[in-house]
């Protein structure tokens, strides 16, 4: 009996955690439309609702994103006016 060892390069292998991550993703978000639609709610409701849901996560990782950008800014305007700071002493 042989088993399969191929050990790829880390790209090949980065490609297929991919993959396999957004067809779980895909899974779960058919399983979450069968959950609503077995609970009365119409196939296009479903549909909007995990669309308003995507919008809404993507809204907040934008925010949190726009928030650590800012303080990346601040950090490396006070680490620039540190350094300039001791050249105005002389």
């Amino acid at each position: 009996m042989t088993t399969n060892t191929y050990n790829g390069r880390w790209n090949h292998r980065l490609g297929r955690g991919a993959g396999r991550a957004w067809r779980g993703y895909l899974r779960c978000e058919q399983r979450a439309a069968g959950w609503l639609m077995t609970h009365g709610v119409p196939t296009g409701v479903a549909t909007m609702v995990l669309w308003i849901v995507k919008l809404a996560v993507l809204g907040m990782l934008l925010y949190a994103a726009s928030w650590l950008a800012l303080l990346l800014t601040f950090a490396v305007v006070a680490a620039w006016l540190a350094r300039n700071a001791d050249e105005d002493d002389e």
